[in-house]
């Protein structure tokens, strides 16, 4: 797997990667189906678990298969603070909340994979805490400079008046490569296809 392995393994805490093995090459550089070297190494989708952000798969498998290149998708759980009294929650209570989002989030994405790994070179799965625009660009440059692919608008985002969200906004400023924004236009139709056939992929295979 060479570097790109390495990579992915420091990634995921030191465990080897569990996605499809890429094509045999030798090199282990990501090449075109016309055999160029593809222009990015990795395609890294993040995604927040809600259907808004899930219209950022179709793109992502397009770009991961046109230049070869494994699709790491991201999902990042922020911890919530203490003091935020909108919950009503603190201590055990607080933790036992985070555990089951992160564990909902690891669900989302196994089942994700589950049912992508047909329609893409490669796919690996993370789940990262913090803060999601932080962690984001965090895991793009240790994969140094993937394409980004997401959504213009995530879940928190305010469905009034707002082109870009804060967590894209912030992406696209900070990024040191690429980043694909896919906007409303196409959202929710987009978002349907995605879930529905990756998921019916999924309990096919």
């Amino acid at each position: 797997m060479g570097r790109r392995g390495a990579r992915l393994r420091r990634l995921q805490g030191g465990r080897r990667p569990r996605g499809r093995k890429q094509h045999a090459g030798g090199s282990g550089i990501p090449r075109t189906a016309a055999g160029g070297v593809s222009m990015f190494a990795y395609v890294l989708l993040a995604l927040d678990g809600s259907r808004i952000a899930a219209a950022a798969i179709p793109a992502a498998l397009e770009m991961s298969n046109q230049f070869q290149a494994p699709l790491v998708i991201l999902r990042v759980v922020r911890p919530r603070e203490p003091s935020d009294g909108r919950l009503g929650l603190a201590g055990p209570d607080l933790r036992r909340e985070y555990d089951s989002r992160r564990s909902q989030a690891e669900g989302y994405l196994e089942s994700l994979k589950q049912g992508l790994e047909s329609l893409a070179p490669r796919v690996e799965v993370l789940v990262k805490d913090g803060d999601p625009a932080a962690v984001i660009l965090e895991t793009a440059r240790q994969l140094e400079s993937p394409l980004i692919v997401m959504t213009a608008r995530g879940k928190s985002s305010s469905r009034k008046r707002v082109a870009l969200g804060d967590v894209a906004r912030t992406v696209l400023e900070g990024a040191a490569g690429p980043v694909l924004l896919v906007g409303d236009h196409a959202r929710d139709r987009l978002a349907d296809e995605a879930l529905s056939g990756s998921l019916a992929a999924g309990s096919a295979g």
